[in-house]
């Protein structure tokens, strides 16, 4: 009978699921069990090494993911963002009814300083979840607008969130005139 990895085995067999082991095979049993085991000794960084290995997994577990998300959910206020934007990421990708978006809405908007990318990649990926989200004012407001970050962006990704706040509710006649100079700004053949 197979005993449970260690943390060390753990975090090394994550990385190679990772990578793309994918498919259903009784590999996998073991490492469940293993991460359930050791749930509460995960570092952020080993927790989503994990995360990311769990998600290769076709036939999912429920009760893997449920220990996980009580594991992670006091961490989040300490993600970086590019570590928070990895998890909504996998969250994502897995479609699970799950309790962590009050937790991510907080989490994004305490962030004082992100890139451009960044603010475009979350963007994307509150939209991807298709449920509305409070951080698309806390982005107007903070980074597309005082930070003149709409400036930055091209007219393709300037077009996607124009479609992005128009989807969550959030759109007002001041913003949408915002989006129609802009575009005006980034493709001059628009005319009035």
């Amino acid at each position: 009978m197979k005993q449970n990895f260690n943390m060390k085995d753990l975090i090394l067999i994550g990385h190679y699921l990772s990578l793309g082991c994918e498919g259903e095979h009784s590999f996998w049993t073991y490492f469940e069990d293993s991460v359930i085991t050791h749930s509460s000794q995960l570092t952020s960084q080993s927790l989503i090494v994990v995360l990311e290995a769990l998600q290769r997994r076709v036939r999912r577990s429920v009760s893997v993911w449920t220990a996980l998300e009580s594991e992670l959910e006091p961490m989040i206020p300490q993600l970086s963002p590019d570590e928070l934007i990895r998890v909504i990421r996998i969250f994502n990708a897995f479609k699970k009814e799950h309790t962590l978006w009050p937790s991510f809405n907080d989490a994004i908007c305490s962030y004082e300083q992100l890139s451009k990318e960044q603010v475009y990649d979350i963007m994307k990926l509150c939209h991807e979840d298709d449920r509305k989200r409070r951080v698309w004012v806390h982005f107007l407001e903070k980074f597309l607008i005082k930070k003149g970050y709409f400036l930055q962006y091209s007219y393709q990704e300037l077009k996607l969130i124009e479609s992005w706040i128009k989807a969550s509710g959030k759109m007002n006649s001041e913003t949408e005139a915002t989006f129609g100079l802009l575009y005006k700004v980034k493709n001059p053949k628009i005319k009035d």
